[in-house]
């Protein structure tokens, strides 16, 4: 059965870093892209800006076909992944969330990969604070786009705080800890070694 590696973290961690390394054999999902699909579908008159924001998402899985909606924002930002046959690896902070995780697993299978959330690895990125803080501000200075983040994360404090509110949304015993870019793309090379 293929593997399904899920990778989720602050931003700026070293997440798409770590993927960007790996062969190209491996499907590589963005889970931001599809994200923001999603959330451009279910809500269109949502703020520019605000796509990314997990407030917007109901918690409750009566009020909208997340696994659905997903599928769509999949086959229109990873049009590869329909019928894919071979390891997967996914990266993005919303990961963490079971409310957002077991639907993307779930939009996975129906379009036809053999995978489950049950059967994937959790590997959650957690650098210590004054490296995240550096990464960000490196960040903010070559990409525009992620401006914003240095904005709320300007100092050790606000990062331990956002390090603190993630690890608070893990599943207790569901995540392995990985603490730097290298550390998680050697543990990524070994896992689909193995596959």
């Amino acid at each position: 059965m293929p593997r399904l590696i899920l990778v989720g973290g602050a931003s700026g961690g070293g997440k798409s870093k770590a993927l960007a390394a790996l062969p190209a054999t491996v499907l590589k999902i963005g889970v931001d892209a599809v994200l923001y699909d999603a959330a451009r579908r279910a809500f269109p008159f949502v703020r520019q800006g605000r796509e990314h924001d997990w407030a917007i998402w109901p918690r409750d899985p009566g009020t909208i076909d997340l696994p659905r909606l997903l599928e769509l924002a999949l086959m229109q930002t990873v049009p590869r992944c329909a019928g894919y046959c071979g390891n997967v690896v996914a990266e993005g902070a919303i990961l963490i969330n079971d409310w957002f995780r077991l639907p993307f697993c779930e939009a996975l299978a129906r379009l036809g990969m053999e995978v489950s959330e049950a059967h994937s690895e959790c590997l959650f990125l957690d650098p210590p604070a004054p490296v995240l803080l550096e990464q960000i501000h490196r960040r903010a200075e070559t990409n525009p786009y992620r401006r914003h983040e240095l904005r709320k994360y300007p100092d050790l404090a606000s990062v331990e705080r956002l390090r603190a509110a993630l690890t608070a949304l893990l599943t207790p015993g569901r995540w392995q800890f990985v603490t730097s870019t290298e550390a998680l793309t050697a543990v990524l090379e070994k896992q689909l070694d193995a596959a």
